[in-house]
């Protein structure tokens, strides 16, 4: 499903979940795009020897199913550099294994 985030821009949603906790929603979703957030605007995600775009991976998460406001974290290395999609993946699935231990609050 393709999103248009009001922080990130252009996404798409690579896979959703729902679960309850306390009688609570919690949403978190597994995106991808091509704009990265830096300095407080959207540039183009490219490779530094080239122009050609690489996806960035962003771990999305709400109380709604409304993921155009949802928070977002981008998925980095520990160095900073951006995810492959199997490393991406598996911090997702970390992600997954925590929502009982975590509440959405807005502040």
């Amino acid at each position: 499903m393709k999103i248009e985030h009001n922080h990130i821009g252009a996404m798409e949603i690579l896979l959703q979940f729902e679960t309850e906790h306390y009688g609570r929603p919690q949403y978190v979703a597994f995106a991808k795009s091509f704009y990265v957030r830096r300095e407080d605007r959207r540039i183009w995600n490219t490779y530094s020897n080239s122009n050609k775009l690489k996806s960035t991976y962003y771990l999305l998460w709400s109380n709604t199913p409304d993921m155009h406001l949802a928070g977002v974290t981008e998925l980095q290395t520990k160095s900073g550099k951006s995810m492959t999609y199997r490393s991406a993946f598996k911090q997702f699935n970390e992600a997954l294994k925590a929502l009982p231990h975590i509440t959405f609050n807005k502040i």
